[in-house]
């Protein structure tokens, strides 16, 4: 992450490759794909690696909606990131559940949907960067100048080196 973060994406992903090839997480095969992407490589083999994944967690009984709308909002299909972010809020209606719902349902094309999540997600003080950053994203899409502003304001003042090309990594800051 730190790799990344720094602006170094080959070596990061060179770090992933031997993170990955012994604990194949979720969480870092996504990492690993989006660090992949900005070292101009394909992640085509994490993305399968990932998909896999679900299918043998699902087939397990596993809920996993979680972190499924995020990859499907980010790097999928938004409709199914709504589906299981939906299915994950109803669950645990937290902030991070807000979040996802939020993100997929701009990603849809639902930004007045989206508003009051991304406002939930932002509500408690949690300085994360993301949130504010899918926040700011959402009140952009709606014409909400000035309260994008801030809300990118917040995002850069929770962590001066966000990435919303990296959200994987931005996800555990």
């Amino acid at each position: 992450r730190a790799a990344a973060l720094d602006g170094r994406p080959a070596e990061a992903a060179d770090l992933y490759a031997t993170v990955v090839g012994r604990l194949p997480l979720a969480q870092y095969v996504i990492e690993y794909a989006e660090v992949l992407v900005a070292a101009g490589r394909d992640p085509a083999e994490q993305w399968a690696l990932l998909r896999a994944q679900r299918t043998l967690m699902e087939a397990a009984g596993v809920k996993d909606d979680l972190t499924w709308a995020e990859f499907e909002a980010d790097h999928g299909s938004p409709a199914r990131a709504v589906e299981h972010a939906e299915a994950e809020y109803a669950r645990n209606p937290n902030v991070v559940a807000a979040d996802a719902l939020a993100w997929a349902l701009h990603r849809d094309g639902r930004d007045q949907e989206a508003l009051p999540y991304a406002r939930r997600a932002t509500a408690t003080g949690w300085r994360n960067a993301l949130f504010h950053h899918h926040r700011a994203e959402i009140e952009r899409s709606l014409g909400r100048t000035e309260e994008s502003r801030r809300s990118a304001a917040r995002a850069r003042d929770a962590d001066p080196t966000f990435s919303a090309d990296l959200p994987a990594l931005a996800r555990f800051s």
